[in-house]
């Protein structure tokens, strides 16, 4: 029936990360009720699942979060999602619990400085592992990914604090968009998420101190080399939280997450969804104004998807954010356009889902990378566009994984085994792979506007 057929055309195995480390990979719940996933280099002989499913668990339960987000009726959710069960993980599954726990597999290469780490908040809709293709490919690399679920009603399905009581994603309505189309209820939820967001960052490094389940992690995780990193909503999460570490009397709180942390070594924003204008910015950010949107010592690096790139609503505010911050205070800020890309490239759904979504595009005369609600850019449907084949989705993300690895390594020195590769640069400088909207001069990246893309 249906729910074989789909099956069938869901990618069963994610792909194994192409670092120079195997992946573990486990689930806890932090200080404030809310889970985070752990994304980090393993020994090859650690233990754990190599076959661990895509779907956290309860897995019904977050089939029917994705149900529900995608206005899928309950009884069609129940009838055809279940195909998602057999979809599997690129990492190993370690335990939260019993005499294997955790991480004590970490690699010993992290060098006198420690490994970097990541802080990653997703998307509306999104949950913990569905960016962990992404999360993957960098702690193969030598990273510490910490991915957070956030409980503000934004995560397709969640657990509560009780451990029991699925939470679900809410959908906007005319209640919550009434006065303001929804700007007062998006800021309480950015406030929880810019609250979850640096508890994360205290307790990847309080755990090994005060869990002992995390003793292999002692001294092993840099704490002046954090970058922050988020995908479309998450990724405005990311622009509040930099923006809060330099606020003023920020100085004494940060200094309390963890010896050695300032702030965030550099920061990556996945198509961040950032629909507002300069009052809107100042608020949304705590700190800062329009004239002063983010920090003045966080590099930040915009990476949009060409589906949006029609619409300066969604990269005007990045654009005036990265050459405020450039012009004001120094900081090496870019805002580029993945070619060929879309809005949710930077997680797994694209790859899960390509299959369905390749038929989907042959009935409808579509590239399968394109959206259905997003509008192609001009020059893709110019025959005069530099734009070759459209990428797998597959690669698409070991593009962005190469970019995210290169980025943040450009600002610290890391690992002696995962030298950074300056080819992330050049990968930059490719027109035909990316269209570069601003950036600081010492990148040296040649500019073009959005009607080169």
């Amino acid at each position: 029936g249906a729910p074989w057929a789909v099956s069938r055309m869901l990618r069963r195995q994610l792909p194994q990360a192409k670092g120079s480390y195997r992946v573990g990979s486990c689930c806890v719940r932090v200080a404030g009720g809310f889970l985070v996933r752990y994304y980090y280099p393993i020994e090859d002989d650690a233990p754990g699942d190599d076959q661990p499913s895509w779907l956290p668990s309860p897995r019904w339960g977050y089939m029917h979060g994705f149900g529900k987000a995608g206005l899928i009726p309950p009884a069609i959710t129940s009838w055809l999602l279940p195909s998602m069960f057999a979809v599997s993980g690129g990492w190993r599954e370690q335990s939260s619990s019993g005499p294997s726990a955790l991480p004590s597999a970490l690699v010993s290469a992290a060098g006198e400085r420690g490994l970097p780490v990541m802080v990653f908040s997703h998307g509306i809709a999104g949950n913990q592992t569905m960016y962990s293709t992404l999360c993957c490919g960098l702690a193969s690399r030598g990273t510490i990914v910490a991915a957070i679920e956030h409980s503000d009603l934004t995560a397709s399905a969640t657990l509560g604090p009780d451990g029991s009581t699925m939470l679900s994603y809410v959908h906007t309505n005319k209640d919550l968009l009434a006065g303001d189309d929804g700007f007062t209820w998006r800021l309480s939820q950015v406030e929880i998420r810019v609250t979850q967001f640096m508890r994360t960052v205290r307790n990847l490094f309080t755990s090994a101190e005060e869990d002992s389940r995390f003793a292999a992690w002692h001294g092993m995780l840099d704490a002046t080399n954090v970058t922050a990193a988020g995908h479309s909503f998450g990724g405005c999460t990311v622009c509040a939280a930099v923006a809060r570490c330099s606020a003023p009397g920020f100085e004494n709180i940060i200094a309390n997450i963890a010896p050695g942390f300032s702030g965030f070594r550099s920061a990556l924003l996945f198509d961040a969804a950032l629909l507002v204008d300069g009052e809107q910015i100042a608020a949304l950010f705590g700190n800062g104004t329009a004239s002063d949107p983010v920090s003045r010592r966080t590099p930040l690096l915009f990476i949009d998807a060409e589906s949006f790139a029609h619409d300066p609503r969604w990269w005007q505010p990045k654009v005036d954010i990265a050459e405020t911050c450039w012009a004001q205070a120094g900081t090496p800020c870019a805002v580029v356009c993945q070619r060929s890309s879309y809005h949710h490239t930077p997680s797994d759904a694209p790859m899960v889902t390509e299959g369905v979504a390749g038929l989907l595009a042959s009935i409808r005369g579509q590239p399968p990378n394109l959206k259905r609600n997003d509008r192609p850019s001009e020059s893709m449907q110019r025959s005069d566009s530099p734009v070759g084949p459209p990428l797998s989705a597959e690669a698409l993300l070991d593009e962005l994984v190469h970019i995210t690895w290169g980025f943040m390594s450009h600002w610290v020195a890391t690992p002696k085994s995962e030298q950074p590769n300056p080819s992330w640069i050049e990968c930059l400088r490719n027109p035909d792979r990316f269209n570069v909207l601003t950036a600081a001069p010492e990148f040296a990246l040649p500019l073009s506007g959005p009607q080169d893309v």
